[in-house]
């Protein structure tokens, strides 16, 4: 195989290994529809010194000027010799065929679009285990940084985790998880195994002071910047103060290019089931918000 030919396998194999990382991490492609009835493509046509390929098409010959003929003798000028036949070459000893070419790894260093949103995700968590940016790291036994698959169009902000949540290494246990699972279902429509939860504070505590908030706004947005959800459903009030003043249950925010909806926490609906209709309201506007498609069929 010609140095050519092994730089186009390499650029191949580089390109196909690209595809596959990038529709392996939701990547589309436009179809290209019915190619029957297409015309035939012109054949490649080397350029000087690019080794062996198809034949290049002679040029049309100009009007009024003869052909030269390709094939037999070339007639020579009177008293012109003919050049000296070279000898034959001595024949060459028969080369070894070169050994298969390997599969070819996904090229190293793409970065996010070869790890993809898993291991981000797991690189991040791993990163917020040891956490010191505030107190709440004194009396924590660990960090919570929220549960859910990597690739979800919902991510549901929540309290920061209580003590129970934090011994049982879970979010939205007991009644409130039940409500929150009928919530999702029968309004949102939508599992909540293809939900995030995440808290707005990563360690347990009582409610949040400013000073909280603030080291650990960084890391939620973080965390968001992985995940990409279409929809971010805010429940409870200690999650508004993360975003900011302007932040009114059942009105849309823009937060950081996210779109969100701050509502009631289902704790908050146990206390006060006068909340339930506007709340549910609330869950529909997401619900269709995430059914909408958006345009070129970006995430």
């Amino acid at each position: 195989m010609s140095a050519l030919h092994e730089d186009y396998a390499t650029l191949l194999a580089d390109t196909l290994s690209f595809l596959q990382a990038f529709q392996q991490n939701g990547g589309r492609f436009l179809p290209v529809g019915d190619l029957e009835g297409l015309p035939a493509p012109e054949p490649f046509v080397p350029a000087a010194g690019l080794g062996a390929g198809p034949a290049a098409r002679p040029a049309p010959p100009r009007p009024g000027v003869a052909a030269r003929p390709t094939t037999g003798p070339t007639p020579t000028s009177p008293g012109a010799t003919a050049p000296a036949s070279r000898p034959a070459p001595a024949a060459a000893r028969p080369s070894a065929p070169p050994p298969p070419a390997e599969p070819r790894p996904v090229a190293a260093g793409w970065g996010r679009i070869v790890n993809g949103p898993e291991e981000e995700l797991r690189r991040f968590r791993e990163e917020v285990s040891n956490c010191r940016l505030c107190t709440r790291c004194d009396s924590r036994s660990r960090v919570l940084p929220g549960f859910g698959p990597a690739k979800v169009d919902l991510v549901v902000l929540l309290p920061p985790p209580d003590e129970r949540e934090e011994l049982e290494d879970g979010l939205m246990l007991g009644e409130a998880g039940t409500m929150l699972d009928n919530m999702l279902q029968k309004v949102v429509l939508v599992e909540r195994s293809k939900v995030y939860l995440m808290p707005a504070l990563f360690c347990r505590g009582a409610k949040p002071s400013s000073e909280e908030i603030a080291a650990c706004r960084p890391l939620v947005l973080r965390q968001l910047a992985i995940l990409r959800p279409k929809v971010v459903l805010a429940m409870g009030e200690e999650v508004l103060p993360l975003l900011g003043a302007e932040a009114k249950r059942g009105t849309w925010l823009s937060w950081n290019n996210l779109d969100v909806m701050p509502t009631w926490h289902p704790n908050e609906l146990i206390r006060d089931p006068t909340k339930k209709r506007p709340a549910m309201e609330h869950l529909k506007q997401a619900g269709e918000r995430l059914a909408q498609v958006p345009l070129f069929g970006g995430r």
